[in-house]
């Protein structure tokens, strides 16, 4: 496995955290997102007291996991604040992200879309006419994953 697929996968696990241990403040987490239209890591830093990044990051840690993989799962909500050595590994996983969240490609538990961070796309070298082409690819790409988990 890659690491851009390591890092597909474990970016929110955070989330499988709080569901396993703070079960019923994230399901009010999700519940209260939804309704106010915020994204999900503002409100599990009020009603958790850390966001799923922030968990992740720490799961990371305990796992051993490189340092690489756990700036990604702590950053890629706020990739401005990432480390600069592994800035852009942390925004393509912003990229991918917000693609699959505003494409409702999957389903992160969280109903609204990740803010879009300019800064990203300058950095990266992409224009809005870069954007399309990326999402259909997106699709694409989740639909033959979809074709191939049939057959587990």
């Amino acid at each position: 496995m890659d690491l851009l697929h390591l890092l597909g996968l474990l970016h929110d696990i955070g989330k499988i955290i709080f569901e396993q241990f703070s079960h019923d403040e994230f399901r009010i987490s999700l519940r209260e997102s939804a309704k106010r239209k915020i994204p999900l890591f503002h409100v599990e830093l009020e009603y958790l007291g850390s966001d799923h990044a922030q968990v992740g990051a720490w799961l990371g840690k305990k796992w051993k996991l490189s340092e690489e993989v756990i700036e990604v799962i702590r950053w890629h909500h706020e990739p401005d604040n990432a480390t600069e050595q592994y800035r852009d590994l942390v925004m393509i996983c912003h990229m991918a992200n917000y693609i699959c969240n505003v494409k409702k490609i999957g389903n992160s538990g969280d109903e609204t879309a990740p803010a879009f961070f300019h800064s990203v796309w300058k950095r990266m070298g992409l224009e809005a006419a870069d954007i399309p082409p990326m999402i259909e690819k997106v699709k694409e790409e989740s639909e033959k994953s979809e074709i191939l988990l049939t057959f587990i």
